[in-house]
């Protein structure tokens, strides 16, 4: 674990908070724990160190906390779709499809333009249907759409030879 360094108080949290981003986006959880930790020890409501002990703590399998981490971090911002996704996978690891439904929604009537939280919630949303409604409804229509796709590329494709050969004759 590198260590971080200490800066004063106020100039600090901001490099604090940026080095941790730095070591959570190359994938050294460790460093980027200890980074939010040092803010929070000087900024304690400082909500994107909050949300974001609770992302290592939901990358890291530590779902409690991240759950308790990442409510606490809506307490300080209850606007944020981000954190509102983050808990939200957190309810679906732990089993509570309910409860991530609710937060994937929340979410994208937050931000209606939020790509992750509309492809959890349309994810977590087929998961729920019915394997008789995927087979009437979603698998005819997914065939009927291939074979198209397929006819085509194979009329392009039969297209482009037939142009070729006039060329070549």
């Amino acid at each position: 674990m590198r260590p971080v360094p200490q800066k004063p108080a106020a100039s600090g949290v901001g490099a604090l908070l940026s080095a941790g981003m730095a070591h959570h986006q190359a994938g050294r959880l460790d460093d980027a724990e200890a980074a939010y930790r040092q803010v929070l020890a000087v900024a304690p409501r400082h909500f994107d160190a909050t949300h974001l002990m609770g992302v290592v703590a939901l990358q890291t399998g530590r779902l409690d906390e991240a759950r308790r981490l990442i409510v606490e971090a809506l307490a300080i911002n209850p606007a944020s779709a981000p954190a509102l996704n983050n808990l939200g996978n957190v309810h679906l690891r732990q089993g509570m499809h309910d409860d991530a439904l609710a937060r994937f929604r929340h979410a994208v009537k937050l931000q209606p333009g939020f790509f992750d939280a509309q492809l959890n919630l349309g994810n977590l949303l087929f998961r729920q249907l019915t394997i008789p409604f995927k087979r009437r409804v979603i698998m005819p229509w997914l065939f009927r759409f291939l074979g198209q796709l397929v006819l085509v590329l194979f009329l392009r494709r039969w297209t482009m030879l037939s142009k070729l050969k006039a060329l070549l004759l």
